[in-house]
């Protein structure tokens, strides 16, 4: 579940998956989105559900289970609205599949390894779009590379969802952070990926940004010689890009502009 502040109110929203009435949340598969709004006294003063065959099906294929086309079921990272009255709900796919290095080590230890024999698949990014009454307006998914991470064991016997909380805990994701201009006008999703392709294949930093009703996206190929390189949120539209070279024992700092 996400809570955010409603602006020009004092209402506050709760949105998140939603499930039959006596279903168990991190085994269960979630029937869709909810959006309740909340008064200052704790009141529920509207609630809208949207559901994954109904509603959202008609922007992307879902199933009754909750499962995107082939991004999986999805990790939300933030609630956000904007000026116009439009709310923004950023999620990341993931999946449990087998682990083939924790059957092998089950195998040669009898049973028995330190990596369970399944593992969290990340897929891709997707956004929903909802209107101020929480109507879903639209979705759309951005392909990124799959991203498997290993879990200890006995992580096998837990559900995909509750396998993407620890995942989120461990920063296993690939969603970074999401910029907001002080006008709630535009906002940047970021995130990581690993291209492999003719052109180029190596780490980037990406971003979905929504400026003045538009979507657009960017890539930043990093390509360095440093030791190590990070990214860090700046002033809206822009990041800083860290990189350490050990041999010369020095610390550059840079700033990219994000479309």
């Amino acid at each position: 579940m996400n809570i955010s502040a409603i602006r020009g109110s004092s209402d506050f929203l709760l949105m998140g998956t939603y499930y039959e009435p006596d279903g168990k949340v991190m085994k269960d598969a979630s029937l869709g989105l909810a959006a309740w709004v909340f008064n200052p006294q704790g009141k529920a003063v509207s609630k809208k559900y949207n559901s994954w065959d109904g509603a959202i099906s008609k922007y992307i294929a879902t199933d009754k289970k909750g499962r995107v086309a082939d991004l999986g079921y999805v990790y939300f990272h933030k609630i956000l609205q904007t000026a116009d009255g439009n709310f923004f709900a950023i999620g990341e796919g993931y999946k449990k599949v087998a682990s083939g290095l924790g059957i092998a080590t089950a195998i040669l230890n009898r049973g028995s390894g330190s990596v369970a024999t399944a593992k969290l698949k990340i897929t891709d990014l997707v956004t929903f779009k909802f209107n101020d009454k929480f109507e879903i307006k639209d979705a759309k998914i951005y392909d990124k590379n799959s991203n498997s991470q290993e879990m200890q064991s006995g992580a096998e016997y837990s559900s995909p969802h509750t396998m993407a909380v620890m995942a989120k805990a461990w920063g296993f994701f690939d969603y970074d952070f999401t910029q907001t201009n002080k006008e709630h006008t535009r906002f940047s999703v970021c995130y990581s990926d690993y291209v492999r392709d003719k052109d180029f294949k190596g780490k980037t930093f990406n971003s979905i940004t929504y400026n003045e009703g538009k979507m657009t996206t960017d890539k930043i190929e990093l390509t360095s010689k440093a030791k190590w390189l990070r990214v860090f949120p700046a002033k809206t539209g822009s990041v800083m890009i860290m990189e350490y070279f050990k041999k010369d024992k020095r610390l550059e700092m840079r700033l990219e502009k994000l479309n």
